[in-house]
């Protein structure tokens, strides 16, 4: 259970039998945006891994609906911690491509085996620039 005095989270650790000790207590700073989700799985009774889960599809949706196209598998990678997003567009690799296409996974320097993905990260779009990038044609 995490326990908060404001700006720092607070949270008891087990106990380490094999090297015997015992830690009591792990602190961390957290962001603001961090502290805001935290506070509303605790009022709520949501799971934090959840609640990130959702925010991650939901910023990938956004972005696949304002710059990518509804085919593109889009994932983004939220960090709370930060505030960051990362978006991928992942592709699978698969053994029979047409030229053009082994083209370009090899100038992606990509060397996945067949029925892996591979990511290939969206372009860089801050959530200030969204207004000014160029949207996609509808």
């Amino acid at each position: 259970m995490l326990a908060s005095n404001g700006k720092i989270w607070y949270a008891p650790l087990t106990e380490d039998s094999a090297a015997g000790r015992v830690h009591l207590l792990s602190i961390y700073m957290a962001s603001e945006i961090e502290q805001a989700i935290r506070q509303i799985c605790e009022e709520k009774g949501l799971s934090y891994e959840a609640v990130i889960e959702t925010i991650e599809a939901a910023l990938g949706a956004a972005y696949r609906k304002d710059y990518g196209n509804k085919m593109q598998n889009i994932e983004a990678e939220f960090s709370p911690e930060t505030g960051g997003v990362r978006v991928f567009d992942v592709k699978e690799v698969v053994e029979d491509l047409p030229e053009e296409q082994i083209e370009e996974m090899r100038r992606l320097q990509a060397e996945e085996l067949a029925g892996e993905q591979a990511e290939k990260a969206a372009e860089k779009i801050g959530f200030r620039d969204m207004e000014k990038a160029p949207k996609k044609e509808e």
